[in-house]
């Protein structure tokens, strides 16, 4: 047989054996991920339409031919070797057919071990992660494949160097070598460089967001085992806020009403993903400081389901791209070699919507988010205003390589991503540090909103302290406790009142509402500001702070005086009302066993895409029907209020002659619950003596002001 015709045959060979890799990943991953049913939904929805938009269409073609054009170099490597040894030590050409038989399986399993090695998350990585066997020896079959596959590339340069064969595919391997080499050196001495001093006159405005963090998740507050250092020691160093809310417990809504001063009922950014030309964000801090000769940055490294755009005021958005993409290439892309890709030093240019990606939590690595950041720093030689979001101790509280035990349940995950962006965060000040940004700066850092994670008391209300007759209170939905059993039927023990899951899902859980905030200056004191704080707080204060004009029609109120004088007293504060509601809610969030597949069903219905730049956001007459759902509620003082709208309740019955269960639907009507949050009494009968002790009808009247045709 002709060595042509051997090589023609060996090639065919890899590139089926190839072809076949790819179609079973394909096949399994759309078992996981019941894909079949995303795509049923996807074509009986109005999102079908958008996949055609050049927008949408084009960064997934991209996807998909950077793929082919990976495998192909890989299918040519593999015959670029085998060839090169055969050729070297004069084997016949069937035992160069069985060679490069051995050298692909030895590559198809070295690409599954270092896909376990750096993202054990990975669906293709679970027969590594289930097999205890794999699992404990798979650093040393990799050490052994690499070394394998190592021998065989540098034997077949010396076939190519000396004896000079394969000149244009050993060509393009070194060449693709060398590319990632220059990348990988340019990228590590950035890392190294320091920012160019310049004088500076106006102070760094710098405000840290760590996405759904609890204040009693973290030591300074109390939490008996975690380990916050690097948050505890900013809160003890800081002038910290120990009552501050958010109005919305989500992350869009919360970051609009931080630019903007506002409530989400004046900004209309009463969900995530609202179209920003429904909003009312004409006059922003980041607005206000661009004009006041500012650079500003807005970093985050999950914008899923908040797109902040330059358009509220700031030069540059940094992270990963968002728009629909970022729902179809950045949480459902997991791929053996796509994965190994995100590893090169060019993969921020490749993979913009899978890269730095909280959302695709398979291959997050949170110091790619960072070195975006220091990247972006080095260029700025302006007064800075920084508005930074880190997600990682957002669900699903899990990345790649966090060595997370699989029988972790919910608030043990929470517990370790929280742990995780503590580190994060003392990463990032760092960076801060390196690049002399910290020397001069007013610092808030602040989360956006809390979580809840079917924990005891995740409510504040239980069932021993309701006033009144206890059958009404069966309104009032039970929610499955965390920790309890996956099997177990013991109803009673497993399901109570006082639990909850999921970010503004529930306003009769605070520990949603509730957020840490704390702020630090070069020249400030370290105290603690007990008064009743808001988010839209925080911009009249940081411009009081800077003797600028306030933010337009602003509901925020500025307490610079507490911050700079000790002055806890703040009289408007505590006697002020604050108003808080729910985002869009549904049984697949508020739940410990979220399957993102299941979410993205349910809500492709709801969505539109903008054509211009595939940026996802909510139909706005589906929004309507989000709006009249939600739950609302007042506080003042010790008191709060909670108006639940009118709602479908669905019960079960059996016919005389069946035992079939029929279920009914019967209209609900709206309800108040008065709380006294002091004493932790409850009710929902408003003729009891608790509510006589309540200003209940200046409640009642404010709520109805505030909100107004949406209370019936």
């Amino acid at each position: 047989m002709s060595s042509i015709h051997s090589s023609r045959r060996l090639i065919c060979m890899q590139q089926c054996l190839t072809i076949l890799f790819i179609l079973a990943q394909l096949s399994f991953f759309m078992i996981h991920y019941n894909v079949t049913e995303l795509v049923d939904s996807l074509v009986n929805s109005s999102l079908l339409q958008a996949i055609s938009y050049p927008v949408v269409f084009f960064p997934i073609l991209l996807f998909i031919f950077i793929q082919l054009i990976a495998y192909c170099l890989w299918a040519s490597w593999l015959v670029f070797i085998t060839i090169s040894n055969g050729e070297l030590f004069k084997l016949s050409n069937i035992v160069t057919y069985g060679l490069g038989i051995i050298f692909w399986v030895v590559g198809m399993i070295a690409m599954l071990s270092l896909n376990f090695h750096y993202f054990p998350g990975s669906f293709f990585a679970e027969p590594f992660y289930y097999s205890l066997w794999l699992n404990k020896s798979n650093h040393f079959i990799l050490i052994v494949l690499l070394i394998i596959l190592t021998t065989a590339t540098l034997l077949a340069y010396i076939n190519y160097f000396y004896y000079k064969r394969h000149l244009f595919f050993g060509g393009i391997f070194l060449l693709f070598g060398l590319v990632v080499g220059i990348v990988w050196f340019y990228n590590y001495f950035l890392l190294f460089t320091v920012r160019a001093p310049y004088h500076q006159t106006k102070p760094n405005i710098i405000m840290i967001g760590l996405d759904s963090l609890r204040p009693d998740f973290t030591g300074y507050f109390g939490h008996p085992t975690i380990h916050t250092p690097n948050i505890d020691h900013f809160l003890q160093t800081g002038v910290t806020v120990t009552q501050a809310y958010t109005p919305l417990a989500r992350t869009f809504p919360a970051w609009v009403s931080i630019l903007t001063g506002k409530y989400p009922k004046h900004t209309g950014a009463r969900n995530n993903l609202v179209d920003i030309r429904q909003l009312a964000i004409k006059d922003t801090l980041a607005k206000r400081l661009q004009q006041a000769g500012y650079e500003t940055i807005y970093a985050t490294d999950e914008k899923r389901f908040s797109n902040i755009t330059k358009e509220y005021g700031f030069d540059q958005v940094i992270g990963p791209s968002m728009g629909i993409n970022d729902f179809l290439l950045g949480g459902l892309t997991d791929f053996p070699m796509s994965n190994l890709l995100l590893k090169l030093p060019i993969a921020r240019f490749l993979f913009p919507y899978q890269y730095a990606n909280r959302a695709a939590s398979v291959t997050y690595n949170p110091n790619d988010f960072l070195q975006l950041v220091d990247y972006a720093l080095k260029q700025v030689h302006q007064p800075l205003f920084l508005a930074i979001h880190l997600c990682l101790s957002h669900w699903p509280f899990t990345w790649a390589g966090d060595n997370q035990p699989i029988h972790f349940i919910m608030p043990e995950r929470y517990t370790s991503s929280v742990e995780a962006i503590d580190r994060q965060l003392g990463d990032l000040l760092h960076i801060l540090k390196k690049n002399k940004i910290l020397d001069h700066s007013f610092i808030v850092l602040l989360s956006d909103h809390g979580t809840t994670l079917g924990l005891p008391h995740d409510r504040f209300i239980e069932k021993k302290n309701y006033v009144g007759d206890l059958q009404q209170t069966k309104k009032i939905t039970m929610a499955r406790l965390s920790a309890a059993p996956h099997d177990s039927l013991d109803f009673k023990h497993d399901y109570t009142m006082e639990t909850s899951y999921g970010q503004a899902t529930d306003v009769l859980s605070l520990k949603q509402y509730q957020i840490v905030l704390a702020l630090k200056s070069t020249n400030s004191m370290p105290h603690e500001i007990k008064s009743f704080t808001l988010l839209m707080d925080i911009a009249p204060t940081i411009l009081d702070y800077l003797k600028l004009p306030p933010l337009e029609n602003a509901d925020g109120l500025s307490f610079i005086s507490a911050f700079s004088t000790q002055d806890t007293s703040l009289h408007s504060l505590r006697k002020r009302f604050f108003f808080i509601e729910t985002g869009d809610t549904l049984s697949e969030i508020e739940t410990d066993d979220i399957h993102i597949e299941k979410v993205v069903q349910r809500k492709l219905n709801v969505y539109q895409v903008n054509a211009q730049n595939g940026l996802l956001f909510i139909n706005p007459n589906n929004e309507k029907y989000i709006i009249q759902a939600k739950q609302r509620a007042i506080l003042q003082g010790n008191w709060m209020l909670v108006y639940y709208p009118r709602t479908i309740q669905t019960t079960f019955s059996h016919l005389s002659f069946s035992t079939k269960l029929i279920p009914t639907m019967k209209w609900m009507k709206p309800y108040y619950v008065l709380v006294d949050l002091k004493s932790g009494a409850w009710t929902m009968d408003m003729t009891l003596p608790l509510v006589q002790r309540a200003p209940i009808a200046e409640l009642k009247l404010k709520l109805k002001g505030f909100y107004g045709d949406e209370i019936v």
